[in-house]
């Protein structure tokens, strides 16, 4: 995604750690950055449309859905997900084997 050069709004499906970074640079570089909200939604116009999942068809149907159904990023709220999410992730694995050792 940093490879957008001349990219204003960017819109995403997934948000996902491994693009964490990325998408803090572009919001660094004052880019407007979409998450959409239910990606059902996305999964509903490909089968309506009869159309295959790639990143292809799936950008084309992004730019399609409105607006108001994706959240706006922030570079802050990037930077608490990628201070927070590690320890959320250990926190959840933690307490996953501490239930285990109690069965």
């Amino acid at each position: 995604m940093t490879r957008l050069k001349d990219y204003d709004e960017v819109f995403i499906d997934t948000l996902f750690p491994a693009i964490y970074d990325e998408i803090l640079e572009l919001l660094r570089k004052e880019s407007r950055v979409y998450y959409l909200k239910d990606t059902i939604m996305l999964k509903k116009l490909r089968k309506e449309n009869n159309l295959r999942k790639t990143d292809i068809v799936d950008a084309r149907l992004l730019a399609r859905v409105s607006r108001d159904r994706s959240k706006q990023l922030t570079v802050e709220e990037m930077m608490k997900k990628i201070e927070f999410d590690p320890l959320i992730n250990k926190y959840e694995l933690f307490t996953e084997r501490v239930e285990i050792l109690k069965h």
